[in-house]
């Protein structure tokens, strides 16, 4: 008895060493969107773990975004933003997701769509704009996430792999109470760290296999450049509005002063006269 619990011991110590020190690169192998939930005796565990191990198509280990600017009049930003809004909702073949959008009217009205969509459905949002307006810039940007992916699918496979032989271990260590304690208390610290690094790979996965679009519609001649000029002529009022009530402030703290420092001054001034005869 003595000597499988020495052997269950070091098997949960070289273990723990393991997970400390997986940081080599390995072959991309991504967690689907699915959380791992792995337990003693689940049934379909096998499909499971190979749901997890599916890999993203090859090559996608860019995360990309978009940016695109659209001028049309002012009266169609909040119909076409609408339009957008929508159309990204509905489209379930692009698995599309509104991230954010925004309105503003006033001195500089614009509207914005921020959302996160597959390859394939960018063009059609930004066609969709553009036809209600004129597209004026588009540009595309990329992270390279291919270090994340392999560490992530490095950790991944190191848990499921030490997963299977704490359960093994659990099968011949149940009539060994002490140790089994110890094989359940480590395989739940497994669980919750696979789950964890189930959910960091479907994360990359997803950043990867869809992209972010920032889509910004405003009115024609809004050169970013006058912006600063336009803010500064709208808000003149209440600046002027508030450096007279700051020179206000100002004088009813000095007066106390002045009538404190002027009779010194003249008393000063008038010994001064009288030293000098």
């Amino acid at each position: 008895m003595d000597g499988r619990r020495w052997g269950v011991l070091l098997v949960l110590a070289l273990g723990a060493c393991g997970r400390h020190g997986a940081g080599v690169h390995s072959a991309p192998v991504l967690a689907s969107q699915q959380p791992l939930a792995f337990s003693a005796g689940m049934p379909g565990g096998a499909a499971a773990r190979a749901r997890a191990l599916e890999p993203p198509p090859a090559g996608a280990t860019l995360a990309r975004e978009h940016l695109a600017i659209v001028e049309l009049p002012e009266s169609a930003l909040p119909g076409v933003l609408h339009r957008l809004v929508d159309a990204c909702t509905v489209d379930l073949a692009h698995h599309c997701q509104v991230l954010s959008y925004d309105l503003a009217m006033g001195t500089a009205p614009s509207a914005q769509l921020r959302a996160r969509v597959e390859p394939a459905g960018v063009g059609p949002l930004i066609d969709l704009a553009a036809a209600a307006g004129t597209l004026v810039r588009r540009s595309t940007s990329a992270e390279d996430l291919s270090g994340p992916i392999a560490d992530t699918a490095t950790r991944l496979a190191m848990l499921m792999s030490y997963r299977k032989q704490l359960a093994e271990l659990q099968q011949r260590s149940s009539k060994d109470v002490e140790s089994a304690i110890k094989i359940a208390e480590q395989l739940a610290r497994t669980q919750a760290e696979l789950e964890a690094a189930s959910s960091e790979a479907a994360n990359l996965k997803t950043r990867v296999t869809t992209e972010v679009l920032t889509l910004t519609l405003q009115a024609p001649g809004q050169v970013q450049g006058l912006h600063p000029v336009r803010n500064a002529l709208g808000e003149f009022l209440e600046d002027l509005g508030n450096g007279i009530a700051q020179v206000i402030t100002a004088v009813a703290y000095l007066l106390p002063w002045l009538a404190l420092l002027v009779p010194a001054l003249l008393g000063v001034r008038y010994l001064w006269r009288r030293r000098r005869r």
